[in-house]
């Protein structure tokens, strides 16, 4: 988690020094934040790290709301300091990250956010191939702090549920830290993270640990 901190502070502090003093304002957009794309444009993205592997399509409904396809291949659970008996597991998720922009004012930007998915993970308390939701809700905040880059925030409750026999999941409350440095109009590159508490739970039985996500990548706007 160490490495995530100073790779995030790193990228931070160099996309600032990059950013040119006089150009077109190529951070107008944001895939993380508040700031939904224009109804005109679509954007590609894909990142690497910890738990999984992901890509999703950014399609705008409005200049306000924008929904966004989602699969991943996760190896992992985001969730430290729980039971040796967790298995880590191996699987899947297809999902749509939702963002409605609520409210805009300078560089600063604000949206509500819903990150519904279907859930298959494979190795989940050893019994194989289960089957589970995904109901995450919260908010997403950015601020262009030069032309070229944005600085993310928010928060949000990703609650897991999964179908086995007891039912298990995670109930995580995790707060969002990123940055977003747009090199051109069409490129972004994004480093980010979540932490915060989680509580996991099968049955009776319950256990709190520590959530952790971070992930570089990559994403492509079409103009």
């Amino acid at each position: 988690m160490k490495r995530w901190t100073l790779a995030l502070a790193f990228m931070t502090a160099t996309a600032v020094a990059m950013a040119p003093a006089e150009r077109a304002n190529a951070a107008d957009w944001s895939l993380f934040g508040g700031n939904t794309l224009p109804d005109t444009d679509t954007a590609l993205r894909v990142g690497v790290g910890w738990p999984d592997i992901s890509a999703a399509y950014h399609y705008p409904i409005s200049d306000i709301f924008e929904i966004a396809p989602k699969f991943s291949i996760f190896y992992g659970i985001p969730v430290f300091g729980l039971g040796a008996d967790l298995c880590c597991g191996i699987g899947n998720t297809f999902g749509a990250e939702l963002r409605v922009e609520l409210f805009e004012s300078g560089g600063f930007h604000l949206a509500f956010r819903a990150d519904p998915a279907l859930l298959l993970n494979y190795t989940i308390l050893s019994n194989g191939v289960e089957a589970g939701i995904q109901l995450g809700l919260g908010i997403a905040v950015d601020y262009s702090v030069s032309d070229s880059v944005n600085v993310v925030s928010g928060f949000e409750v990703p609650l897991q549920l999964y179908f086995t026999d007891p039912v298990a999941g995670l109930a995580p409350l995790l707060v969002d830290l990123g940055v977003e440095f747009m090199p051109s109009d069409e490129l972004s590159l994004f480093v980010m993270m979540r932490l915060g508490p989680s509580v996991f739970f099968a049955g009776d039985a319950s256990d709190v640990g520590f959530g952790y996500e971070g992930r570089i990548g990559v994403a492509f706007r079409f103009l």
